[in-house]
C-alpha cells in the first residue's frame, strides 16, 4: 500500500484479521513477518515449495 492509501490499512487490516491475517503482537509492537506472508501465499494461491501461483 502506498501512502495515498494507507489510511485505509486500519479498517483493512481489521477485517483480514476475522479471515486469518496475523494480529499484531503486543510485546513486539508488530505482525509476525513469515505468518503474514504464509497468510498472504494462501490467500494468493502460492506454493510453498515453489513460489508459484497454483493453477486452478
Amino acid at each position: 500500500m502506498g501512502p495515498a492509501r494507507s489510511k485505509g490499512w486500519t479498517g483493512l487490516a481489521v477485517v483480514l484479521e476475522r479471515g486469518g491475517f496475523p494480529r499484531v503482537d503486543p510485546q513486539f509492537g508488530g505482525r509476525y513477518w513469515p505468518a503474514v506472508k504464509a497468510f498472504l501465499d494462501r490467500r494468493h494461491h502460492v506454493d510453498r515449495r515453489t513460489g508459484r501461483t497454483l493453477e486452478s
